[in-house]
């Protein structure tokens, strides 16, 4: 067998392998809604076989995006107008918003709530006593910012249960993105990839 036989081989293989994989396997990604803004494209994909739906945001020039809480709202309501047989049809247990970064009103919430609380060490740049996942997955499972998220899954028979987060950043004020307020001294945590924990009603 020659050198381009045995390449044509391996890479024949591997089609073979993904069309077998993709109809016996898993069920695919789906995207169910998308949405400009500004210069990012806003989808919403679901994950049937591992029950996750995910915002997905994407700049031309792979830059950082800055959704605002009523583009991420509008997202998700276009993604449950019309779309109820696969939401009833399949579970999912989570949504994935991706880093908070990406969303300025999120990180500033997140880094004037530690600012402001004594279970928060401005000096050392963590909880007091908590792990800081566990911190900062407390500080933004509130009643006050979840509110309209609880009313847009409700649409659908779901509820909103908490928030989730890992790989947490901590720095200063000059990394909350946007920040216009006063400068203050302290680490506060300002990002971490973050979830909305889901639960469908019964």
């Amino acid at each position: 067998m020659n050198f381009f036989q045995n390449v044509f081989l391996r890479i024949t293989f591997i089609a073979v392998f993904f069309v077998a994989y993709n109809e016996n396997g898993s069920a695919q990604t789906v995207t169910v809604a998308e949405i400009q803004c500004g210069e990012c494209e806003l989808r919403l994909e679901a994950d049937p076989k591992w029950e996750v739906l995910t915002v997905r945001a994407r700049h031309p020039e792979f830059k950082l995006c800055d959704i605002d809480k009523e583009s991420l709202l509008r997202l998700l309501n276009k993604a449950f107008t019309g779309n109820d047989s696969l939401f009833v049809r399949q579970k999912f247990n989570s949504v994935f918003l991706g880093r908070i970064v990406e969303y300025p009103w999120l990180s500033e919430y997140l880094a004037l709530y530690a600012k402001n609380d004594a279970n928060w060490s401005l000096a050392k740049g963590r909880p007091v006593k908590a792990r800081v996942n566990d911190y900062v997955a407390s500080a933004l499972t509130s009643d006050t910012l979840l509110y309209d998220f609880k009313k847009v899954f409700a649409k659908i028979n779901y509820e909103v249960l908490s928030v989730s987060v890992e790989k947490v950043l901590v720095g200063s004020c000059n990394n909350i993105p946007r920040y216009s307020g006063l400068p203050f001294k302290g680490k506060i945590p300002f990002d971490a990839q973050i979830y909305l924990i889901l639960k469908r009603k019964k």
